[in-house]
């Protein structure tokens, strides 16, 4: 499942991230299959790797990641984003600011209704 949280409102969008990574702290016993990225610094490789892989310990994991759109690559992302999409036990936060609406449109598709 795939979540775009983005607009002008940071704090109400930074709020609403906050929110959901505690219910999933709560309901799945801690922070040891939360995974955050700042996709400007990290390699998208090192993204798509985490995204990909399955934990020995949990089933269920939840990835933030921030400012996708601004990395160079992060179109690279979206075969990884699509197989995700459908998944229950794997949930992506998209965390952005400002989105332009064409960037917006290219998301679209692989988030989550």
């Amino acid at each position: 499942m795939i979540y775009l949280l983005c607009g002008l409102d940071t704090q109400k969008s930074r709020n609403k991230l906050d929110e959901i990574v505690a219910e999933f702290r709560k309901k799945n016993g801690g922070d040891l299959n939360i995974h955050r990225f700042d996709a400007e610094e990290t390699d998208m490789m090192t993204i798509k790797s985490a995204l990909e892989t399955q934990s020995l310990f949990a089933r269920k994991k939840l990835a933030v990641i921030k400012y996708l759109s601004l990395a160079p690559e992060w179109q690279t992302l979206f075969p990884v984003l699509g197989k995700i999409k459908e998944d229950h036990d794997t949930i992506v936060l998209l965390w952005e600011c400002e989105l332009a609406p064409e960037k917006i449109s290219e998301l679209r598709p692989y988030c989550s209704n």
